[in-house]
């Protein structure tokens, strides 16, 4: 009846205060406030971030936080990736220095008004995923100018005068055909030189197409 379901919503919304206090922390701040570890989200303290420094495969970001899974919520079973990803993006800007900017949809989340499997908590997640990707990314585009750094690797690696492959390997076509001798220096000659190609002369070659 429904006295018996305001009470049964009063309770529930007073149990889950805490554990909605902890995923509005994580999501809106990257912040794990989870003194008896009930979140769906764990921090692991021994893997550190010094290791990206002499490490650049260091797989800290799937390691620093991972789901619990006997800890996630039935109710954000569906969004439980997206939590983690969110904390994850503000993180990323926490660590680099950068202030987290004020995102206008924070706010607590609370039961009041909602049901399990309310739609407004997906809608929630998804509002504080949104935000926090699209801060992570202008930091990426702006502060750190990705674009001019991808193009400084692409122009690096030629990938942007692909025509200097092409007259490459129209001058070199005939050296390419030839054995190849890395062992032999600039500037000795030994019999059979005309039959094998050298790093040299290779290396010649490509600053001539360039």
């Amino acid at each position: 009846n429904g006295v018996s379901r305001k009470l049964y919503f009063f309770l529930l919304s007073k149990a889950s205060a805490p554990y909605l206090n902890m995923l509005s922390d994580w999501i809106h701040s990257g912040e794990i406030n989870d003194p008896y570890k009930e979140f769906l989200i764990s921090q692991e303290d021994l893997t550190m971030i010094g290791n990206i420094e002499v490490d650049f495969n260091a797989k800290y970001w799937d390691f620093r936080y991972i789901i619990r899974k006997n800890m996630v919520a039935a109710f954000l079973d569906d969004h439980a990736d997206m939590i983690l990803t969110t904390g994850k993006y503000l993180n990323v800007l926490r660590e680099y220095g950068l202030k987290l900017p004020f995102n206008p949809k924070k706010g607590p989340i609370t039961m009041e008004n909602m049901e399990l499997g309310d739609s407004r908590f997906g809608e929630i997640i998804e509002d504080a995923y949104d935000f926090a990707s699209r801060t992570l990314l202008d930091l990426f585009i702006n502060e750190c100018d990705l674009i001019g750094r991808l193009c400084t690797i692409k122009n690096f690696f030629l990938l942007s005068q692909g025509d200097i492959y092409a007259h490459f390997m129209e001058i070199a076509e005939g050296e390419l055909q030839k054995q190849v001798d890395l062992n032999l220096n600039k500037g000795k000659q030994k019999k059979g030189f005309n039959k094998k190609v050298t790093a040299f002369r290779m290396e010649t070659l490509m600053h001539v197409s360039i």
